[in-house]
């Protein structure tokens, strides 16, 4: 359907006035092109005969109104290809004009002839035409000639034409029918956003808009802070018409229309139709069955919105705040708790506050269009980005309390186990105790009926249980005591109470043995001398000190081999040496204790702990001594029992490293280790053939030291298979993710040192290789996604390097965020260097053919009165395609003078050229450190340019840091382009005055050759041959006048 069906009845131009010949005002002197009224003055000619002065008091205004608004309409949309019309009917007659303005109308490209002939503007001109008859536009009685030729009527035909299709015909409004025009729906339109306005009606679009009042109460209804009704009411029309053009001016409406046009009888239908077309569409519309917010509704949605972001705001700071805490309770169940709170605040409360989120990103789209109109005026923090900082914080705040808390949790997890241990041992030695007691008693009693005794063997084992209970307890204790474990206190107390124990049992067996029958035999000597020595020699001397100085001694130190044995000799020695020395001590220094004090240990993931191994004794080891096979075979059962506990504890309390090389060192280490767990099988399997030697009353003991034994091992070799799977996955996970780190950091220095000042030229170069970079990011996108899932995996399966495999997961993350930042910001800065170089380079080829054609018009167009009137006909018409071209010319210098505008500056890139101020300059991504943050669009100072590849930056709250030049434009304006251009400029007005010089120069040579060749004439004229032609003597002495007149000029 054709866009100008809907005004055809009124108003098609074409049948008002066909090319043949032409209408009223058609040759009136504002209709003429300006090659005529030129051609008109060379061929000497009035400018008006007495038949256009009649035409002239009759003409239709209208056309003087559209020709002017029209002109506006277009130079509206052609100034973003940086074109410029001045006079309608002459700049559209080579067609190019008009090609820009239906490309910058439709967005297609269309072919033009390049030639400036007449065969090549009928040409553009066609194919203009041709396009509009391809998208259905009705064109009747309009050729390409009538446009070449600047027949007034149809030129301004065809702009209404255009005007019709592409800005009035898209015109929806609520409430129209399908059979509406595009001209009755615009004032359906305009009726409803009057409505309810007092003293303002809209029937049509002539003299309703005579007043101003519709204008105003249009822009009203859409920006009631811009337009006082009140004041509409008592003003002029033509007051109440500049204040609305005034006001859409300032709103992005370009103002087509004089308050003088509009302040008559009968304004121009056509102009006021386009020009309220075009309120129309800089107006914020409510899409059809869609959503949006109409202009009733702004007020009432904008408080809405500011409300849900201060209570959202709000919300967020106070739980930051909660977040950054970091005193936590040493009660594990207390601890627990809160992190249980943790996880339930990050299930529950989280996702409902990211839907409240989306909903005002979702409200503030709807409001943006009127923010962006200005009727809404967005307040600093107000904005979906300022609640996303707010959010970001937030989510750093809850990741930093969740790393806080849960190395915590899990470090009271694991002295809660150690508790639980020392209770549980506890126990089992007070039951041997009782036992050991109830088997002293009756010996005690056999001695006192005059009987040898018999349990001399079981107490003396029951005695070294428990003294390696002891031992144990005195290492874990000393790990509470570190760990400040809130029950540390009491299991002191109750290790020393075992301890007081142990001594009370000693000086009662020292009493009832020394009471009995002399020895009888060196075993039962030594074995008693044994007991007191050991006793004796440490544990009495620990565990007090302990307790008179507030939990902050070593309780270790009593555990050394030389203190506990020392005394001891002949065989009792030989069968507690073994089993008192410190089985713990090599495989846990000093450095392997974590200091709990200020809760996790800063460096534990740098520090490399490597497992020890000590070899459990061969029982061969133990057959050159004076024991018994029973008394070997017991010693030999304990020490395996030992070395398994001690390998168990440092399974348990392995680590995992936290880089590469520290998870190669573990993994080897631990090869080592499950290769000598797993030849302890042999010493099992030894102990097992042992267990027929033994006899009454030890091979219960023993047996139960075996099964316990086997038990054990087995425990311990799982655990190592485990432990042993569990590096291997976490060595395959660092090692892939430390590639991708290293090749995302190597790409990042590349970015980071590129030469981006003005330097550099080689653009181009760098293009391709950002093309290939960002291919090559493509593909490995999917190896680090690869392996994120790998990471995701392994903590779904709550692999034990949780820090470690998160730590690398969030590098990753983090490396592969930063690297695409960088990317956005290399294309950033190849389109502004691109530009730069560009543009200077085009100033340049400018500056030249300004130079080149200031030469030739010197060159060919001097001239004098020796010169021949044929000669200076020819070059004053060359002269004129000339202008033509030099006018033409006119556009690339304005766009040169625009891009001046938008040119960086480049030179601050260059550390050769240091600051003698600091500048500003803009963030174009964020940037995040410790010492300084900075976010995307920030304005920041630079202070140092000393180094290229990192300057010194003032962040908007006044942080300072050496941050990466490649985050910052240094943006316009560019003080050596923008003096290129005036320059430029400048050259070119130079130019334009030589040419107008030459021009008025030859046109004045040329009117003295007339006024000569006129004044010969009459000086040959006779009298006879005067007094008959009396009729001719006015328009010669006019001619001879007009000539005169020229040359003078």
């Amino acid at each position: 359907m054709s866009s100008s069906a809907d005004f055809s009845d009124e108003d098609d131009f074409s049948q008002k006035s066909g090319s043949a010949s032409p209408a009223p005002g058609d040759t009136l002197p504002w209709n003429l092109p300006k090659h005529e009224r030129s051609k008109r003055k060379i061929q000497g000619g009035s400018v008006l005969d007495p038949a256009e002065r009649a035409v002239l008091r009759i003409a239709d205004e209208r056309d003087k109104v559209q020709k002017k608004t029209f002109t506006k309409w277009i130079n509206q949309h052609l100034m973003k290809v940086r074109k410029h019309v001045s006079d309608l009917y002459e700049d559209l007659r080579d067609g190019h004009n008009l090609i820009s303005l239906l490309e910058v109308l439709s967005g297609d490209t269309l072919p033009r002839e390049k030639g400036r002939m007449r065969f090549h503007r009928l040409q553009n001109v066609q194919i203009a035409l041709d396009y509009l008859k391809r998208r259905q536009v009705k064109l009747v009685n309009i050729r390409n000639d009538d446009i070449t030729d600047g027949n007034p009527k149809l030129t301004l035909g065809l702009i209404w034409t255009i005007i019709l299709h592409f800005q009035i015909s898209d015109i929806h409004v609520t409430g129209e029918s399908e059979d509406m025009s595009a001209k009755e729906r615009l004032l359906l339109w305009t009726q409803q956003a009057t409505e309810g306005y007092a003293g303002v009606r809209c029937e049509n679009f002539t003299t309703c808009w005579r007043d101003g009042k519709l204008f105003n109460a249009i822009i009203h209804k859409y920006r009631p802070d811009l337009i006082d009704m009140n004041t509409v009411a008592v003003q002029s029309n033509l007051a109440n018409l500049e204040h609305a053009f005034y006001v859409a001016e300032k709103i992005g409406v370009i103002r087509l229309l004089d308050p003088e046009d509009v302040d008559v009888s009968s304004p121009d239908e056509k102009s006021v139709i386009t020009y309220v077309s075009s309120l129309y569409d800089a107006f914020p519309k409510v899409p059809e069955g869609g959503e949006g917010i109409g202009a009733n509704d702004v007020e009432v949605k904008w408080i809405e919105y500011q409300n849900m972001v201060n209570y959202l705001i709000q919300w967020i700071r106070h739980h930051v705040a909660t977040m950054s805490e970091r005193t936590f309770p040493n009660n594990p169940v207390e601890l627990k708790a809160l992190y249980n709170q943790y996880l339930q605040f990050k299930e529950t409360e989280i996702p409902p506050k990211e839907t409240e989120k989306s909903k005002i990103k979702r409200l503030y789209k709807l409001l943006e269009i009127w923010i962006e109109f200005g009727r809404i005026k967005l307040l600093q923090g107000y904005h979906p980005n300022d609640i996303e900082r707010e959010w970001g914080k937030l989510i750093i705040a809850m990741l930093e309390r969740e790393k806080a808390l849960r190395p915590e949790v899990e470090r009271l997890e694991m002295l809660q186990q150690i508790a639980s241990r020392v209770q549980r041992d506890s126990i089992i030695c007070e039951d041997k105790l009782i036992l050991a007691r109830n088997a002293l008693q009756s010996d005690s009693k056999r001695l006192e009926s005059g009987v040898q005794f018999q349990n001399e063997a079981e107490i003396a084992g029951y005695i070294l249980e428990c003294e390696n209970l002891l031992r144990q307890h005195v290492i874990d204790v000393q790990i509470l005591i570190d760990g400040r474990y809130y029950q540390a206190d009491q299991l002191v107390q109750r290790v020393a109470k075992l301890r007081d124990e142990i001594v009370a049992l000693r000086n009662e067996c020292s009493s009832v043995y020394s009471k009995g029958r002399m020895l009888t035999t060196e075993q039962t000597k030594l074995m008693i001398s044994g007991i007191t020595q050991s006793l004796n020699s440490g544990f009495a001397q620990t565990l007090n000190p302990c307790l008179n100085s507030g939990l902050t001694q070593s309780l270790t130190p009593s555990l050394t081999s030389s203190s506990v044995t020392s005394g001891l000799s002949s065989g009792m020695t030989s069968r507690l040496t073994p089993s008192v020395t410190p089985a713990y001590t090599p495989g846990f220094p000093s450095t392997l204790i974590p200091n709990f004090s200020s809760g996790v240990e800063p460096n534990s993931l740098q520090t490399l702990k490597l497992m020890q191994i000590r070899k459990p004794l061969l029982k061969s080891s133990l057959l050159d001594q004076n024991l018994t096979e029973e008394e070997v075979n017991m010693k030999f059962v304990q020490d395996l029992l030992n070395w398994v506990d001690e390998m168990q504890v440092q399974l348990d309390r392995t680590e995992w490293g936290s880089d590469l090389p520290s998870v190669e060192s573990h993994l080897e280490n631990h090869k080592n280790v499950h290769r000598a767990i797993e030849e302890f099988e042999s010493s099992l399997k030894e102990a097992k053939s042992s267990e027929i030697q033994m006899t009454a009353p030890l091979k219960l003991t023993y047996t139960e030291k075996l099964h316990r034994l086997e038990n054990q091992y087995a425990k311990l070799l799982n655990t190592s298979r485990n432990q042993e799977r569990h590096l291997d996955t976490l060595h395959n996970f660092v090692t892939r993710a430390t590639n991708e780190l290293i090749w995302l950091n190597e790409k990042e220095e590349e970015e980071v040192a590129y030469d981006w000042s003005e330097k550099n030229t080689s653009i181009a170069r760098k293009k391709d290789y950002h093309a290939e970079l960002m291919r090559e990011l493509d593909q490995k996108e999917e190896n680090i996604k690869s392996v994120q899932e790998i990471a995701e995996q392994l903590l779904l399966e709550n692999h034990p390097a949780r820090l470690t495999i998160e730590a690398y997961r969030a590098a990753m993350q983090t490396q592969w965020s930063w690297i695409l930042q960088l990317c956005q910001c290399v294309e950033q800065h190849i389109r502004e260097n691109t530009a730069y170089f560009e543009f200077f380079n085009d100033a340049k080829g400018a500056t030249d053919s300004l130079r080149n054609l200031k030469d030739a018009i010197q060159r060919k167009y001097s001239c004098d009165r020796s010169s021949s009137v044929h000669k200076l006909e020819d070059l004053i018409q060359e002269s004129m395609e000339e202008k033509e071209a030099l006018l033409q010319y006119k556009s690339t210098v304005a766009s040169l003078m625009g891009r001046a505008k938008a040119v960086v500056q480049l030179k601050p890139r260059n550390p050769d050229c240091p600051l003698k101020t600091s500048i500003p300059i803009k963030a174009i991504c964020d940037y995040r450190q410790i010492e300084i943050t900075i976010y995307k669009e920030d304005e920041c100072v630079l202070a140092n340019n000393s180094h290229r590849a990192k300057w010194k930056v003032i962040s908007p709250t006044g942080n300072e840091a050496m941050v990466p030049s490649v985050c910052f434009s240094v943006p316009p304006p560019n003080k050596d382009a923008v003096d290129f251009a005036n320059r430029l400029e400048q050259q070119y007005q130079n130019v334009l005055t030589l040419w107008h010089e030459s021009h008025v120069n030859m046109r004045s040579v040329v009117s003295w050759h007339y006024l000569v060749s006129e004044i010969d004439r009459i000086q040959a004229s006779t009298v006879a041959s005067v007094s008959t032609r009396v009729h001719v003597h006015p328009r010669t002495w006019g001619t001879l006048w007009v000539e005169f007149e020229s040359a003078l000029n």
